[in-house]
């Protein structure tokens, strides 16, 4: 009997709850640069063809910011979802 009361206190005190302090998760260090800045065409630039690589190149430049902007934004929702639950 004094065996089973032994094994059902320390299987009860290992039940316990242990007090933990959580932080919520840092940025990464990728989603924190800054977006790159847009081209401008020069002034002295007449020829089409490099009117159209300074669009392309800036089309590209806003995409690339939106995507990262987008993943931050998703990370961040399931990241913080997932931080309620477990401090809870």
């Amino acid at each position: 009997m004094k065996s089973s009361l032994v094994i059902l206190l320390l299987f009860l005190s290992g039940c316990a709850k242990i007090p933990t302090k959580m932080n919520f998760p840092e940025i990464p260090d990728s989603l924190m640069e800054p977006c790159s800045e847009l081209q401008e065409v020069s002034e002295k630039e007449t020829k089409m063809s490099e009117f159209l690589k300074v669009i392309n190149k800036n089309y590209e430049s806003y995409y690339d910011c939106k995507l990262k902007v987008e993943l931050f934004q998703k990370w961040y929702k399931e990241t913080k979802e997932i931080y309620k639950k477990v401090t809870k």
